[in-house]
């Protein structure tokens, strides 16, 4: 995907409303919940104001690994399930945390289900001048939202791919509700909320490193795909076997079998939010980490 001009950003402007939107996040969201479906009273006026404000251009990260970075706001409602994280620099702190341990300067980085594009731009900082950042995601709202990330931030060497990774090639069905952070492939997760259905490309991630992509092999590829964990695994297998990447995964209801997936592959699995083997678990992040 093309990214965009750098536009303008207004430095005190993007700092009202990043204020306005941690003034927001604070509030309870069953209070949240109620303001949205009323119709009348002082809740859902500033509720309208504080969404017509934070939308109104970009907003700046405050704090953690990527403090100072620019988000553009297009995607957010002040209640999005991620909007207090991101504009306070706190989403899934043991991903950015491993990340910032395992990828190595100048290094590359693949970011599977990249979502709005926070861990494309942590990459991309971390890894500092030199850095490869491939960020992958199906949804086109999301493919924008990285390039618009790219574009705000002039971040060099960051490849935008609006695709869905696969065990294999074709077109898949993928099912976005209506808060499309939540977005997934139909085949792979039951009984999650409805929605309108987008049938998408999907690719083996091995295909990325065919001859003349210009991609480099990564030294970190982060999954977050919403259940459809085994799928992007096992369309990684010839690159797992030739360059052993660390994987930062984010199982859901895939715990038992990404664990037998890393030791079949020769990885040892880290639970990174607690002391615990991921097996049995459920939803946990986990590093996959070559074992040798």
């Amino acid at each position: 995907m093309a990214v965009p001009p750098a536009p303008r950003v207004r430095p005190l402007r993007t700092l009202v409303r990043s204020r306005v939107l941690r003034l927001a996040t604070r509030v309870p969201s069953e209070r949240m919940q109620r303001w949205r479906t009323a119709r009348t009273g002082i809740g859902p006026t500033l509720l309208d104001v504080a969404e017509a404000i934070v939308r109104s251009g970009p907003i700046q990260v405050a704090a953690g690994p990527g403090v100072g970075s620019i988000l553009p706001t297009g995607l957010l409602t002040v209640d999005h399930a991620q909007a207090g994280l991101l504009v306070r620099g706190s989403v899934e702190p043991p991903f950015a945390e491993a990340l910032r341990r395992h990828l190595p300067a100048a290094g590359a980085f693949w970011d599977v289900g990249a979502n709005l594009g926070y861990f494309a731009l942590l990459g991309a900082r971390i890894g500092g001048p030199g850095t490869q950042v491939v960020a992958v995601d199906p949804v086109p709202a999301h493919a924008r939202s990285v390039a618009e990330i790219v574009a705000l931030n002039r971040l060099e060497d960051v490849h935008v791919l609006q695709l869905a990774a696969w065990r294999e090639p074709g077109e898949v069905e993928l099912v976005l509700p209506s808060d499309g952070a939540w977005a997934h492939l139909a085949a792979t997760v039951a009984g999650r909320a409805p929605g309108d259905r987008l049938t998408v490309d999907a690719i083996p991630l091995d295909a990325l490193l065919e001859p003349g992509s210009g991609l480099r092999p990564p030294d970190v590829i982060k999954i977050d795909v919403e259940g459809a964990e085994l799928g992007v695994l096992d369309g990684l297998a010839r690159t797992v076997a030739e360059h052993h990447p660390v994987l930062l995964v984010e199982t859901h209801d895939t715990a038992d079998p990404v664990s037998a997936w890393a030791a079949a592959h020769g990885y040892r699995v880290e639970n990174l939010e607690r002391p615990q083997p991921i097996a049995g678990l459920g939803g946990q992040l986990a590093a996959l980490v070559p074992a040798s």
